[in-house]
């Protein structure tokens, strides 16, 4: 919970709701990739636990990804 919270509130990673309105463009990767929360535009449910483990990782807590139907998430 702390990692998250400073995460968002110090760093201001947040969800890209915009991402999910409309069609899918393929053209436009930085929702759903590392880079495009690290300039701001915020994640989606696919890059946000990526970067929530791999900094988890680094800091050495037990953090496994998820894979759920149309979801993923870390546990």
């Amino acid at each position: 919970a702390v990692l998250v919270s400073v995460l968002r509130g110090e760093l201001g990673v947040t969800y890209d709701l915009k991402s999910i309105e409309g069609e899918f463009n393929a053209y436009d990767s930085r929702p759903r990739f590392i880079h495009g929360m690290l300039q701001g535009r915020g994640g989606t449910c696919v890059s946000m636990p990526v970067l929530y483990a791999a900094i988890g990782r680094r800091l050495g807590y037990p953090i496994k990804l998820v894979l759920a139907p149309n979801h993923m998430f870390c546990r």
